[in-house]
């Protein structure tokens, strides 16, 4: 996936991460001086007020746009009510004090049709899949108490839901209460018969987490670790007094330390 693009303008800096938008276009429809897709480069930070501008990205409901004040005002703050929104035939919207993947966050779309390429973020991959799951579903006249102010964590099950736990109002897109929860199984696999929560419809329907993400993610971590503990150890692959890591092959099993120089006598020349 792509890293984040930055436009630093006099008095905020703009981020986009591209992976995470879901087109909702609130970015152009409300300050089109500023975010202009049609121009190069798209955003302008200096086009409109700092305020403006903060304003506005706080409206999108991805988070695929973020903004850091360069004027000694203070960043974005989560709201004190954790809120999962349920949009029609698109992703969860959440909005909160949010860990996810053990980053902090305050805006996310989770992805709940199951064919996202980003989990577990939507990638619009929703539209092309023709997913199709009401916006409004029933109340359940469920109420725990709600913890003002408390964070919201989600993590992703494997093959599985979305856990949250956490303080949280889950509503329909337009604002009414389904239930207020301290814990919810949330579907992401885009089968389950009482959406948005998980009913064990994904072990029936086989359903996998992307799995070239997943590979990519998994390889990552098991390269990274096994350089850790190369190091640890002192071996290296190739030669050379520090050696070359080449990462974690079949072939590169055995410990090959670093050729040492010889000479023509130690071989019998």
């Amino acid at each position: 996936m792509s890293k984040p693009r930055t436009y630093s303008g006099a008095n905020i800096e703009i981020s986009f991460d591209m992976a995470r938008c879901i087109h909702a276009r609130n970015c152009f429809l409300k300050l089109p001086d500023v975010f202009d897709p049609s121009r190069r480069p798209w955003v302008n930070p200096d086009a409109a007020s700092a305020d403006e501008i903060a304003a506005m990205v706080r409206t999108c409901p991805s988070g695929a746009l973020r903004y850091k004040r360069l004027d000694a005002v203070a960043d974005e703050a989560p709201p004190k009510l954790n809120r999962v929104a349920v949009l029609e035939n698109g992703p969860l919207a959440v909005h909160g004090d949010l860990t996810i993947g053990g980053e902090s966050q305050t805006r996310v779309t989770l992805c709940r049709c199951g064919k996202t390429k980003n989990p577990p973020h939507c990638d619009y991959s929703h539209v092309e899949a023709g997913f199709e799951a009401t916006g409004e579903p029933n109340p359940e006249g469920k109420e725990a108490k709600l913890d003002i102010g408390a964070g919201l964590t989600i993590a992703g099950r494997e093959d599985g839901p979305l856990l949250a736990k956490g303080s949280m109002e889950i509503t329909t897109g337009t604002g009414r209460r389904i239930a207020q929860a301290e814990m919810a199984p949330l579907c992401r696999c885009g089968l389950s018969s009482n959406k948005p929560y998980c009913d064990g419809s994904h072990r029936a329907g086989d359903f996998k987490v992307n799995e070239t993400t997943k590979r990519l993610r998994n390889s990552k971590r098991a390269l990274s670790c096994t350089r850790r503990r190369w190091r640890r150890n002192g071996i290296y692959l190739g030669a050379g007094e520090k050696g070359l890591c080449l990462g974690r092959k079949k072939t590169a099993q055995r410990r090959v330390r670093p050729i040492q120089p010889t000479s023509v006598s130690a071989v019998g020349g």
